[in-house]
């Protein structure tokens, strides 16, 4: 009989770097860098744990992060690293919202195709999986997109499948959506009365869930319909309607979208005192949204600026590295970008008869930067015979040599040094063992 016992393992919700992924979240849509430092932590320990499910979570959220900041370059970048890991560990739903959230991307920029190429790869992952919660929103915003592209009928396709699903799922806020897309749909075919009943069934389902905002535009869209179907006083009661509830809860948008159709039924209608009623309204709550966009514009560019001043405070600390080296006779040579840095050789040596617990190497931290290419070396090269004045080769011979060579790589590094060292001593006596080691830091 053999028995299969369970390997005893740290649960994966206790992890450090699933605690910092949580941590991270909080500031996720605030564009705080609490965020940034608290995910790229995460990041690290999770490539330390290899927990390679959890750095998908990582890359898509820091993903989602740049995306609320408006830097869709740098989203579609963390994206795709969350995507090609996913892809290569099997990680299908992680992989499907990678895909679901690049889509987004491109259907914000009005670049249908590459939009609807993502959105279809990402529905044929949920569909093998069996995902249907997330192929509900894939068929939505494929709708959308049809609605954008004025293929209506492909739109209320895509929006029915959306719709069916939500049923299924007994979700009401997606079936209230649904209804209100279809309703659009028809409108846009000038079918004013299949529209106005997928967006009464819409409004009855979002007054029932008490969501003022969506009740409010609901009214709104019905007494844009009736408008259009010149039933005036129905359209003026849909629209009194929406301004309640707008002004009950501060709905800005809401009231701007009413006045401004008000102003023009009333101009038809000759209502000069209504008309300017509405019209004074409309300006101001124009000039008031014109503002807070301004200020929201202002705030997201700030927010930016500092964001993208901290990436590189992070990714300039991710490339610096402190190096403890201690010399011991022998000195070493630091190649920084375009300084040379000589650390000096300590008293003692390796081979120096002594107690060793009584002495003490001198020991010197490095901070490395890249590029950085250290150098240590014993004294035969600088000690060679040669030349045209059959003399040693010398340090600052060898040093300047270095610094030559820095642009080199450490192969074609090294067969400079073998030639120059050849050519040096020609038919003299290599009178000691000769060791340069390169490390290059990039």
């Amino acid at each position: 009989m053999i028995f299969c016992f369970p390997s005893v393992c740290k649960s994966i919700d206790t992890l450090p770097s699933v605690k910092l992924y949580h941590q991270a979240s909080k500031y996720q849509q605030t564009g705080k860098d609490s965020f940034l430092l608290l995910i790229e932590k995460s990041i690290l320990l999770a490539k330390k744990e290899n927990n390679n499910k959890q750095l998908t979570d990582n890359y898509r959220s820091k993903g989602v992060f740049f995306y609320y900041l408006g830097n869709y370059e740098l989203a579609i970048v963390n994206y795709n690293k969350s995507l090609a890991i996913a892809e290569k560990y099997n990680f299908q739903k992680e992989a499907a919202l990678c895909l679901i959230n690049i889509g987004a991307i491109f259907q914000s920029r009005k670049n249908f195709p590459k939009a609807i190429h993502y959105y279809t790869s990402a529905l044929n992952s949920c569909i093998e999986i069996n995902d249907v919660s997330m192929q509900s929103k894939i068929l939505n915003n494929l709708g959308m997109i049809a609605v954008e592209e004025k293929k209506y009928n492909r739109a209320l396709d895509f929006f029915q499948k959306s719709l069916q699903i939500k049923i299924e799922l007994k979700d009401s806020i997606g079936i209230a959506a649904s209804y209100g897309n279809i309703g659009i749909a028809f409108k846009m075919q000038n079918k004013i009365n299949q529209a106005i009943e997928y967006t009464q069934l819409s409004l009855s389902i979002f007054k029932a869930l008490n969501k003022p905002y969506n009740i409010g535009i609901n009214y709104f869209d019905l007494g844009k319909l009736f408008y259009l179907l010149k039933q005036e006083n129905q359209a003026f009661l849909y629209y009194d309607s929406s301004l309640s509830i707008a002004h009950s809860n501060n709905l800005t948008k809401i009231k701007y979208l009413c006045y401004g159709d008000m102003y023009k039924m009333y101009k038809e209608k000759s209502d000069f005192k209504n008309l300017s009623i509405s019209l004074e309204k409309y300006i101001a709550l124009k000039d008031t949204l014109d503002n807070l966009e301004k200020s929201k514009q202002i705030e997201e560019i700030k927010t930016k600026y500092q964001t993208e001043r901290k990436q590189k405070e992070i990714e300039v600390q991710k490339t610096q590295i402190a190096l403890k080296e201690a010399e011991a006779g022998h000195r070493a040579i630091v190649v920084k970008k375009e300084t040379t840095q000589i650390i000096e050789s300590g008293f003692y040596s390796i081979g120096t008869p002594c107690d060793f617990k009584a002495i003490r190497f001198e020991e010197y931290m490095i901070k490395i930067e890249i590029p950085t290419t250290i150098y240590m070396f014993s004294d035969g090269y600088c000690d060679q015979f040669g030349g045209p004045t059959n003399s040693k080769f010398g340090f600052k011979n060898f040093t300047n040599l270095i610094t030559e060579i820095q642009s080199l790589s450490l192969p074609v590094q090294k067969e400079k040094l073998v030639h120059t060292f050849s050519e040096w001593k020609e038919n003299e006596k290599q009178i000691d063992d000769v060791l340069v080691v390169g490390i290059r830091f990039c």
